[in-house]
């Protein structure tokens, strides 16, 4: 009977707690709805982690059901071998005025107080909020996202000249699918 009732109590504690990682949370920050969903990967400087990644590489925001506090990114892609690849981080956010700072933890939470087990990145929007800027605070990387695969070159432009303008070497960039694939059509 105590084996029973054992039982029951941990079957009941897994069910509540799979039922709150399920339960879609609610950014208590309007500034970082904005960013929530999935974002394409149009350029990024070299970055070691992405070296295998092929296109499409897609970003996924969402908050973290257990902290509202918190954002999870998911970042998938396919190596040459056509397997996926899944990286998922934390990152916890703050305001700067128009930027959105995020402390991006690569590593368990027991070790997040150690230096080098976060990248602190910074978001800057483009007006016309399809496309995103992605940096770190060190500018050694960058990542240019969008709502769509195919972007107008008239944003991509603006996006590659607003990196410069806070300081990103954008010369190195990796763009990923040929620069005819952007438009110029001004709907995109």
């Amino acid at each position: 009977m105590k084996k029973c009732s054992l039982l029951a109590l941990i079957a009941l504690s897994l069910n509540v707690v799979t039922a709150n990682a399920v339960t879609v949370a609610k950014s208590t920050n309007p500034q970082l709805d904005k960013y929530l969903g999935k974002w394409y990967e149009i350029a990024r400087l070299p970055d070691r982690h992405e070296k295998s990644c092929n296109p499409p590489i897609v970003s996924e925001y969402r908050i973290n059901s257990l902290n509202n506090q918190q954002l999870v990114i998911n970042n998938k892609c396919k190596n040459k071998n056509g397997h996926a690849q899944l990286k998922t981080t934390v990152a916890d956010f703050s305001n700067d005025y128009e930027i959105l700072r995020l402390k991006v933890y690569f590593w368990p939470d027991f070790l997040k107080w150690l230096p080098f087990a976060y990248d602190s990145n910074r978001l800057y929007p483009l007006d016309n909020q399809q496309v995103v800027i992605v940096g770190s605070e060190n500018h050694q990387h960058l990542w240019i996202l969008a709502r769509r695969e195919n972007i107008n070159m008239d944003v991509l432009e603006d996006a590659i000249n607003r990196a410069q303008k806070n300081g990103y070497v954008t010369h190195k960039l990796i763009f990923n699918y040929r620069l005819s694939y952007y438009s110029r059509n001004p709907k995109n």
